[in-house]
């Protein structure tokens, strides 16, 4: 009937994935001591792996601009070849609705 078969091809699509869960589980409960401490050094190595690589990128260009992209090369010629002045200078405009002096 279709159950059994349904049954059959399912059992021999499982089978194959699960076995060498069971194995693993079977070897981890076996030794259990080898599993905790290859876990624990795992974990710590990962940790310093991230500590030691762990910086912060803050500026919005590097994160969000592809490298290698036209306003990037722009930004980069306007910071380094250009020779504009690297202090911004602010200057403050007021215009009045009417057009009148403001006093």
């Amino acid at each position: 009937s279709f159950s059994t078969k349904w049954t059959r091809t399912l059992k021999a699509i499982t089978k194959p994935v699960i076995r060498p869960f069971i194995k693993l589980s079977v070897h981890a409960a076996r030794h259990p001591k080898t599993y905790v401490a290859s876990i624990i050094t795992f974990s710590i190595g990962i940790m310093v792996i991230g500590l030691a690589t762990n910086y912060n990128e803050d500026t919005s260009d590097e994160i969000w601009s592809p490298q290698n992209s036209r306003p990037v090369n722009h930004g980069k010629w306007v910071e380094d070849e250009s020779n504009f002045p690297k202090d911004t200078r602010a200057s403050l405009l007021i215009v009045h609705r009417d057009g009148k002096n403001i006093s």
